[in-house]
């Protein structure tokens, strides 16, 4: 009688245990796949990102060649020296953003 109380009592803790092997393996398996959906979403969102810097770079490029092609002088320095600041400053803030 105890050695089957026993075996019964094995065969439970052995499903149990299967059990919660089972629900580890289902919980891995939608953490992988959230995680797989985050990156993906993460990914859009960088090459967005990078795009619309890519687009202000160009704006900050032409307005200093335009500036330095009409020959500004005095004052007017003062822009293209912002537009290499906001560039510089620009860069330094992806790079920190990215890494």
């Amino acid at each position: 009688m105890e050695l089957e109380m026993t075996g019964q009592h094995l065969g439970f803790a052995h499903k149990a245990q299967a059990e919660s092997l089972r629900d580890r393996r289902r919980r891995l398996a939608e953490s992988l796949r959230e995680g797989d959906v985050a990156a993906r979403r993460d990914r859009l969102a960088m090459n967005s990102n990078e795009h619309k810097r890519r687009e202000i770079q160009v704006r900050i490029d032409r307005a200093t060649r335009e500036h330095v092609s009409r020959g500004g002088s005095g004052k007017s320095n003062a822009v293209p020296a912002f537009l290499k600041i906001l560039s510089r400053h620009q860069m330094r803030q992806v790079s920190f953003h990215f890494y």
